[in-house]
């Protein structure tokens, strides 16, 4: 019988408060699964390898976009991109955006239960393949610059990361937008030459960079549109709007509608290079990290996510 590793981020907001727990999977996979809880990338690391030894078909990840893009990044490294299994999201995030791109309804626990029910039965796992974004030796599905993690940085700002604390952030983006369309600190983005699949954009004056391999960014937001419109390839969203021009269009941007317009490149593509003579941060799928003033993205390679 087919079995199916699992990692489970320990460190997970409802795993530490027990909505979460090793237990209800392990009743849900009985003995189809082999489970890890992990604290730690040296704890990580072993788990992948001995899920890589073992030969095991299927991963299933426990935890936000966050921990599945630490799980994706040292999987795809240790595997080095080849004969990766296929991957079980089982959910525990805020937002969960992968999943829901994915299609996937229902618990951690749930989604479990039909996997293990679809191996006992002898059948085989619907595929949803996804493409990865690629910065040096890291992967993600969703990148974001400028007034994408300014407004992340808000959310994280609360006591408590949830829907409270993004409504907060989102009311005040508006205002700002509103107010101060010109110098709001929310909408306070990056001067970088951007060059997309060789191609400088027309603009230096970057108030946000988006780059995605899935549809949606939360909150009922699906901007990326054209995520799976290419394989090897993602959507690529960046404008020079100030904040009040972002909000006269939010409609479209809430929709994934394209907006022509100057200040506005929106495409697909397989390279993004931003260059800037000042430092500045990103975000991959939650995570953020530095930049000294040059990045560069490339396609990653496919995952195949399962569909129960």
């Amino acid at each position: 019988m087919r079995k199916i590793g699992i990692i489970v981020n320990a460190n997970a907001k409802k795993v530490r408060r027990g909505k979460i727990t090793a237990e209800g999977f392990r009743r849900a996979g009985d003995d189809l699964i082999d489970l890890a809880m992990t604290a730690t990338f040296e704890e990580l690391d072993a788990a992948i390898r001995k899920f890589r030894k073992s030969g095991y078909p299927y991963i299933g990840i426990a935890g936000g976009d966050g921990t599945i893009h630490h799980v994706l990044t040292r999987l795809i490294n240790i595997y080095r991109g080849k004969n990766l299994p296929s991957i079980l999201l089982l959910k525990g995030g805020n937002m969960d955006n992968i999943a829901r791109s994915v299609g996937l309804r229902g618990s951690g626990v749930s989604i479990l239960q039909r996997m293990a029910e679809t191996l006992k039965r002898g059948g085989d796992p619907e595929m949803r393949v996804r493409d990865t974004i690629r910065i040096g030796d890291r992967y993600c599905s969703l990148f974001g610059i400028g007034f994408v993690i300014n407004l992340l940085r808000e959310v994280y700002a609360g006591e408590e990361k949830g829907i409270k604390q993004n409504l907060i952030a989102v009311a005040k983006a508006v205002r700002e937008a509103l107010l101060q369309p010109a110098n709001g600190k929310l909408f306070q983005g990056i001067q970088a030459t951007v060059t997309v699949d060789g191609k400088k954009i027309g603009f230096t004056d970057i108030t946000a960079i988006m780059a995605a391999t899935v549809e949606g960014v939360g909150m009922g937001f699906n901007p990326m549109s054209k995520a799976l419109e290419n394989p090897h390839t993602y959507h690529v969203l960046i404008t020079g709007f100030n904040g009040r021009q972002i909000i006269t269009h939010i409609l479209h941007i809430k929709n994934g509608w394209e907006i022509k317009h100057p200040l506005v490149c929106d495409v697909t593509a397989d390279r993004l290079a931003i260059k800037s003579d000042a430092p500045f941060s990103y975000t991959m799928d939650g995570d953020i990290y530095d930049s000294r003033g040059k990045l560069a993205l490339s396609a990653g390679p496919a995952i195949c996510y399962i569909h129960v």
